[in-house]
């Protein structure tokens, strides 16, 4: 029992001693806060020391004509000590000017933050033997090989945006027709007008090319340029007052594989009057920045034929691999006659196929279906035959070329089944791509009730309602032989004309190997000593039950691709039943992951130059190996280690 000077002595000795233990525990507590709120502040030290793969973000201006150097500036992060500018041929050269630094606006949900990045000022010489379209520029650091960002060649003579405010009609830039502009939207809400002038009756197109889709892997910024073509129309008292005018609007959707579609913008008018006209370029959605660039196409017809007017560009990979990319869930896919040796390519069935490392097949449209020979027939469209009596029979495998000439136009066709016979329909929209055209493919039987479609419906908003997609391919086994019709018609029933075509395959399945994605990986960054995994995705079509095993050619001595485990994918709830994906079977493949892992030995020497990999794949199919199929070619550079301790090589100014 403390006595009262022993409770003032106690007092005295350990309430300091208590309040240093309660401050202790506080601060003990803010900090294990902290650590479980920002799970990054315990590796911030290692992170510091991480090195990223080198990122390009952005370039303007985008390209330029045959024979002409000019200078352009690229964006980016992870590109400390830059010294190579790499470009997929040698008629392209460029060189490092000069190297500055920015920061990089990055959010996630509510936090913001900045990250530094790198500017680079390259001088670019295209030679006049340089191919047209779309190539790949990339540039080289000290750890490695960026990503690539497309350099556009024309043969048009380039022009670029001034740097002169030109935001309204009476400050609009005048330019001369035909032109090809390089300009950019650099900042949120921003609208480029540009003037010119027209003599009377003549016809003239118009079009904004974006890069983004192009190349893959590489960004994609302006997703939705935007158009539009004044007249002046104002007084004495108010000169500027400008109105749109109405024109002949072929814009298009281009499909890209994860990101949505880019719009591409293409106007056509007959000019009644000469005289001075605006045209603006701007973005639907009001965003703006360093890599928003365009190229704004204004071109005449020939002695103003409107039927003369020049096509409109595609975009196009200059040097495209000597192998296609294979895509056959796509709107935008191509359907040829040589659509069937194509199939049987991928079935892994070499004897069958091929000899000598060619197809045997020598007429492109004969292919040997199980023991049945089928030709395959190509039907264009022919009106009317909007009703189930008028429909146009088709002996199968057949293509239906046709289009939706009106609004609410609806083309029938009839072809026989037999017992137990899977059929595949492939869907390819020529001309316009959803929304522009959506097109349903609607199969009927006899009494015209609705066997199977191109709709696939999935429940969405935990069961509120469902949700509902147009697919470009459909597989279906009909359990009845008999004659059926196939119905085919634009989803919303209000566009047509002669651009809403399509073409529809009609051909027996073909259980095959089917695309084949690595991601979006497509350069590796090696150090010796160390490894790099590769996750790639295989999609089986059309009950195709046979192994798939994949190789790697080319790679340079000391470097090894070693297969590993990868934990398989359970389908989940959501997948299949009442509260999933209806017939999920008809509309998707089925897939499966394999992994590798790239090793370099630590005797491997860096290398100056990438390493251009290809991955390989075959089927296997009764103990049997069919074809190699080329699947992607990859960029391996090999880093010399000593690059993972420089802090940075940046240099600033000149």
């Amino acid at each position: 029992m403390f006595t009262r000077s022993d409770s003032a002595t106690f007092s005295n000795k350990w309430y300091p001693l208590c309040i240093r233990v309660a401050a202790m525990n506080s601060l003990f507590s803010l900090l294990l806060i902290f650590l479980i709120f920002e799970p990054n502040f315990a590796a911030t030290t290692d992170k510091q020391k991480e090195r990223k793969n080198p990122r390009l973000i952005s370039l303007f201006p985008q390209g330029s004509h045959q024979g002409s150097f000019f200078d352009t500036t690229v964006r980016g992060e992870g590109l400390e000590g830059v010294h190579t500018v790499w470009f997929d041929c040698n008629h392209i050269t460029g060189q490092v000017q000069k190297v500055s630094q920015f920061f990089i606006q990055k959010s996630r949900f509510s936090r913001r933050w900045e990250d530094p990045g790198q500017e680079i000022l390259i001088r670019i010489e295209i030679s006049p033997q340089a191919a047209i379209g779309v190539h790949e520029l990339r540039l080289i650091a000290d750890w490695g090989i960026s990503s690539p960002l497309s350099l556009v060649v024309s043969s048009e003579v380039n022009t670029f945006e001034k740097d002169d405010f030109h935001g309204t009609a009476s400050t609009a830039q005048p330019i001369a027709v035909p032109v090809n502009l390089n300009g950019k939207i650099a900042n949120h809400g921003e609208v480029d007008f540009y003037e010119f002038f027209t003599s009377k009756d003549e016809e003239l197109q118009f079009e904004v090319l974006t890069t983004g889709g192009v190349l893959p892997g590489s960004p994609i910024n302006l997703q939705s340029p935007e158009i539009i073509l004044y007249k002046p129309t104002g007084s004495w008292f108010d000169s500027q007052k400008v109105t749109r005018m109405e024109v002949l609007d072929e814009s298009t959707f281009l499909p890209l594989p994860v990101e949505g579609k880019v719009l591409r913008p293409r106007l056509k008018h007959h000019f009644t009057q000469s005289g001075r006209y605006l045209v603006s370029v701007g973005n639907v959605t009001n965003k703006g920045g360093a890599g928003h660039a365009y190229q704004l196409r204004i071109s005449k017809s020939v002695s103003g034929n409107p039927s003369k007017m020049r096509e409109w560009t595609e975009l196009k990979q200059a040097h495209v691999p000597d192998f296609f990319h294979w895509e056959e869930r796509s709107f935008a896919r191509k359907i040829s006659t040589d659509r069937h040796n194509q199939l049987w390519s991928r079935t892994g069935q070499l004897s069958k196929v091929f000899s000598n490392g060619k197809l045997a097949l020598k007429n492109t449209d004969q292919v040997s279906i199980g023991q049945k020979s089928e030709k395959l027939q190509w039907i264009m469209d022919e009106e009317p035959k909007s009703s189930q009596q008028q429909a146009i029979p088709l002996s199968l495998p057949t293509v239906v070329e046709g289009s939706i000439n009106q609004p609410g136009d609806v083309d029938y066709f009839t072809f026989p089944v037999e017992t137990e016979q899977g059929l595949a329909f492939e869907i390819e929209t020529t001309k316009q791509m959803e929304p522009g055209l959506s097109l349903l493919l609607e199969v009927l039987d006899s009494k015209g009730q609705r066997v199977c479609s191109n709709i696939y419906r999935i429940v969405e908003n935990n069961s509120a309602f469902w949700n509902k997609f147009l697919r470009p391919k459909i597989i279906f086994t009909f359990q009845k032989k008999g004659t059926y019709f196939l119905r085919l018609q634009d989803l919303t029933s209000r566009l047509g004309g002669e651009e809403f075509s399509y073409r529809v395959l009609v051909r027996s399945q073909v259980p095959h190997i089917g695309k084949i994605t690595l991601g979006t990986l497509d350069h590796v960054n090696l150090v010796p000593g160390e490894a790099k995994k590769i996750t790639v995705t295989i999609e089986k079509e059309e009950e195709f039950d046979h192994p798939v095993v994949l190789g790697f050619e080319n790679l340079p001595s000391g470097v090894s691709a070693l297969p590993s485990l990868i934990e398989e994918v359970k389908t989940s709830v959501r997948d299949a039943g009442p509260r999933g994906g209806l017939h999920k079977d008809r509309f998707f493949p089925q897939t499966q992951k394999l992994a590798f892992s790239l090793v370099a030995e630590k005797s491997v020497l860096p290398s100056a130059v990438p390493y251009k990999i290809r991955v390989v794949a075959r089927g296997v199919v009764k103990d049997r190996p069919g074809m190699f199929l080329p699947v992607k070619d990859l960029h391996l550079m090999l880093i010399d280690p000593s690059s993972a301790s420089v802090i940075s090589r940046l240099t600033v100014g000149e």
